[in-house]
């Protein structure tokens, strides 16, 4: 019916199932591939997984068809990289960015219940199902280089570089954790519409992490396959090789042109010290770069899991239970998040409400990883209870559901 998408792998078609008797988009591979077999087997252990829940593409069907391999999914919308270049590059709102997020991050929890490795996450493949009747309800897609964990080997080549995680950079072994590295990437791109790493400069990538986030930790440079190849562990220890021992010793130069790293710290400093006139919306940036820190620490050990992500106060918007009869803000974030509805939302109020404790997160390995608390960086404290604990949840509930049979009245129209 029609060509959906190009890619490297080959093109994306809109097509006409007579089978089940419905649209469907078939991916055309080369039939020689060698990876093919492995993308097939990785659907087919995924398809175990309730795509709607899960936000996860619906894989159909494979056949061959004279030199192509076809792969047939659901048909769905557009990737958020499309939308985002339609916007004229116009950055996501937090309101925007949370339920992509929060549909990527439930992804994710169930790929590591799989122990599967996503390796290529970015804008490009986290598609919308039908963004004008159920705004950023997404899907992830493409598992042309997902592995199982069990499988995965140091100098495996995964990820955009863009969106690549340290310790594939190091040569160091790869586990689910380089995806939510990518989650972090990702969050830069949907804020500054910038990502401070480039594709083809490995000195420069490192360079630039070095600078935004520190030296990787000695255990990481003392295990890396790759580490000599741009660090030197000197009588003062481990450091970033300079260029000109880089080009000594590599016999090339590393890129010269850091105007776009520049550039984009310009953005990542302006955005992190402008002034919102909506208290709640500072606080809410606050929770977002906590969120960020906590996806992109260096050190895969002590970055967050999926699991821990999604009770982060950014998802569950505990800093909003306050303000939800009497902020548009927080209407808004709470509009926004109903094509991804959050699984505990009572439980969250109830705990919210009645206690004002900091929330900390254990992560996998037993050590703590605190959560700033959101009121850590509020100027002012909240307002004080004017209702009962019953009177707030019982409003907030029909205001929900208020939007849900409004929600659904509107797609009964279509």
């Amino acid at each position: 019916m029609d060509i959906h998408g190009t890619g490297t792998f080959g093109k994306v078609a809109k097509c006409f199932s007579l089978d089940h008797a419905e649209i469907v988009a078939i991916k055309f591979l080369n039939a020689d591939d060698e990876n093919i077999s492995q993308e097939v087997a990785m659907l087919k252990a995924i398809s175990v997984l309730d795509s709607e829940k899960k936000n996860i593409v619906k894989f159909i069907d494979s056949f061959k068809y004279n030199h192509l391999f076809c792969l047939v999914f659901e048909m769905l919308d557009e990737s958020i990289f499309d939308l985002m270049h339609k916007r004229r590059w116009l950055p996501l709102s937090l309101n925007e960015i949370r339920p992509v997020l929060h549909q990527l991050l439930v992804s994710l929890e169930a790929l590591k219940g799989l122990g599967i490795i996503h390796g290529d996450l970015k804008a490009d493949n986290l598609m919308l199902v039908n963004h004008k009747d159920h705004p950023f309800k997404l899907r992830l897609i493409d598992f042309g280089m997902a592995i199982p964990a069990s499988e995965a080997e140091i100098g495996d080549v995964v990820q955009n570089p863009q969106f690549r995680a340290p310790e594939v950079m190091l040569g160091l072994p790869v586990t689910e954790a380089v995806d939510i590295w990518s989650v972090g990437c990702i969050m830069l791109l949907f804020f500054l519409v910038d990502t401070p790493f480039p594709i083809e400069c490995t000195y420069g990538w490192m360079e630039n992490l070095v600078d935004l986030l520190g030296l990787p930790a000695d255990h990481m440079l003392d295990a890396g396959e790759y580490s000599k190849e741009l660090f030197i562990f000197d009588k003062s220890g481990w450091r970033l090789m300079t260029r000109e021992e880089f080009t000594k010793k590599h016999e090339e130069e590393p890129e010269t042109d850091k105007s776009s790293y520049i550039s984009f710290k310009k953005k990542l400093r302006k955005k992190r010290i402008s002034d919102e006139q909506d208290q709640l919306e500072f606080q809410d940036k606050m929770a977002f770069f906590d969120l960020l820190t906590c996806c992109l620490q260096v050190d895969p050990e002590q970055r967050i899991s999926p699991s821990e992500a999604l009770k982060h106060p950014f998802i569950t918007m505990v800093h909003m239970v306050h303000e939800m009869e009497t902020s548009s803000y927080a209407d808004t974030a709470l509009e926004l998040m109903i094509v991804s509805p959050l699984d505990n939302l009572d439980e969250i109020i109830f705990n919210t409400v009645t206690s004002e404790e900091s929330t900390s997160i254990s992560s996998n390995t037993g050590s703590a990883a605190a959560i700033t608390p959101v009121d850590d960086v509020n100027t002012s404290s909240h307002k004080p209870f004017k209702k009962t604990l019953f009177q707030r949840v019982k409003n907030f509930f029909c205001r929900v559901a208020k939007r849900v049979v409004r929600l659904f009245k509107f797609c009964r129209t279509k």
